[in-house]
């Protein structure tokens, strides 16, 4: 009872103790163009230098709105501009992260309201040549779960093998609430007829 009563207290502050408390804290790893739309040929609103850091959110077609990082409210339309996803890294570690031979890159993510609350979407594409093992998948989730700072009440992480239409069912999906990892499964018919289905044992 009062294990609960303490993350009760926890979650209930974190919308009030932080008024930055929204998106990620991320840092330019080159020297990078700010672009008023998320296309590679919008015109060019400053150019910022590597090692800069910025809050930023609002991913979309790896595009990030990026704003200074005091910025004290989430609102898109005080965005300085938007960076591509591939020129930030998070503070303390690499945005294609090397997790025991299996990488991922995190192709989107964005909070979605619901009856039970705010949840958190990710897409990630695994960067594999043989299917990971569950074990692998779960761990990796459970990084980016917990990286992805936030008030929301609940996680859906969704995996995607490379040639696979992330238009389409994830080949894997994890979730969590606040309680840690409550579900998880595969999909083998995604890959069937593609080249991953000689791996299906």
């Amino acid at each position: 009872m009062m294990k609960k009563f303490l993350f009760l207290v926890f979650f209930l502050s974190l919308g009030v103790a932080h008024a930055q408390d929204w998106g990620q804290v991320m840092r330019l790893t080159n020297r990078s163009n700010v672009r008023r739309e998320r296309d590679r040929r919008s015109r060019v609103i400053k150019v910022l230098e590597p090692g800069t850091v910025l809050r930023v959110d609002f991913l979309k077609d790896r595009w990030y709105a990026v704003f200074p990082r005091n910025a004290p409210k989430r609102d898109e339309s005080k965005r300085m501009g938007y960076v591509h996803s591939s020129l930030l890294e998070p503070l303390g570690r690499k945005a294609v992260v090397q997790s025991q031979k299996t990488t991922y890159e995190i192709l989107d993510g964005k909070i979605v309201e619901s009856a039970f609350g705010k949840r958190l979407e990710v897409k990630i594409m695994l960067n594999a040549k043989t299917l990971p093992d569950e074990n692998r998948i779960k761990i990796i989730a459970a990084r980016v779960q917990r990286e992805s700072k936030g008030t929301w009440r609940q996680a859906s992480i969704e995996f995607y093998l490379p040639g696979l239409d992330t238009r389409e069912p994830a080949y894997a999906v994890v979730r969590f609430d606040e309680s840690g990892l409550t579900e998880f499964w595969t999909r083998d018919t995604v890959i069937y007829g593609t080249k991953w289905s000689k791996h299906i044992q």
